[in-house]
């Protein structure tokens, strides 16, 4: 009989050891994926800001008073086969300056911001803040654009989608 007690407290051992290690690699498996999904958010964060920068460079050197200018980039339609969301943040209020936040539309916390390098706080730059991107299906028929305009003493820039075609 005591044969036996032994057998199933070993089994049950042996099963709580296999569940464990399951659980433990499941875990870091997942810290992996996260980790690497925030360096791709950030990558798309970085891309945006550098090209509203260039957009924005550009029709400053036009010398034109009216100038509009568009520029389409690539973007991924998901990144980790989920669905994401670019958009630009103005905190220049608290000191942080203007961003691009990309974030999971899944799951928000796993997110990027990328620090956009223009001195928005002049009044002559305004950054369009009310529009989202949105990753996904909609980015197969629509091209991601960057586009700058300026009217007068005033430049503006934003991010949005236009249609292919």
């Amino acid at each position: 009989m005591q044969v036996s007690i032994q057998h199933v407290v070993g089994t049950t051992a042996l099963i709580f050891l296999v569940i464990s290690v399951g659980f433990y690699f499941y875990s870091l498996s997942s810290y992996v994926q996260v980790d690497i999904l925030k360096q791709q958010l950030g990558d798309a964060a970085e891309y945006v800001s550098l090209n509203l920068v260039e957009i924005v460079t550009l029709v400053n050197a036009s010398n034109q008073p009216y100038v509009i200018m568009v520029k389409a980039i690539e973007m991924p339609t998901d990144i980790g086969g989920r669905a994401y969301v670019v958009e630009i943040i103005n905190q220049t209020d608290l000191g942080k300056g203007c961003y691009v936040h990309v974030y999971m539309l899944s799951r928000p916390g796993i997110e990027a911001e990328s620090l956009i390098p223009l001195n928005a706080t002049q009044s002559w730059i305004r950054l369009e803040t009310n529009n989202k991107v949105y990753s996904g299906r909609e980015l197969l028929n629509q091209t991601v654009v960057v586009w700058g305009r300026q009217y007068g003493e005033v430049i503006e820039a934003g991010i949005g989608v236009q249609s292919k075609g």
